[in-house]
């Protein structure tokens, strides 16, 4: 995780109320910067960013119980490429997603 992402994520915890209902606990919106959040979506096989409800043809969005998810050796989740600069070019992120190297319980695309 770069120190940008660890110091956006450091504010947003710092930053959030402490819930006390059922449980103590925090809830965070937006806990990371938008691009790791399109980086985890192209994973999941997400073509269209802005529109989470658009699931590219022959593709399942996934769907299970929980989601258990890694970076690989580089320490980056989702591909290192910024997805978000490829709209419209489904095969170029493709190609930006079979280069990740996570790990998942679930299959993510190779």
């Amino acid at each position: 995780m770069s120190s940008s992402v660890e110091l956006h994520l450091t504010y947003k915890i710092a930053n959030a109320p402490l819930n006390g209902f059922p449980f103590p606990h925090l809830y965070i919106r937006d806990a990371f910067p938008a691009d790791y959040y399109a980086r985890m979506q192209a994973m999941m096989g997400l073509r269209t960013f802005g529109n989470p409800s658009v699931v590219p043809a022959g593709k399942q969005p996934v769907n299970v119980p929980y989601l258990l998810w890694s970076p690989g050796a580089d320490g980056i989740f989702g591909p290192p490429d910024d997805v978000t600069m490829m709209t419209g070019d489904a095969q170029l992120i493709d190609r930006a997603v079979r280069k990740c190297d996570d790990v998942s319980n679930v299959p993510l695309p190779q």
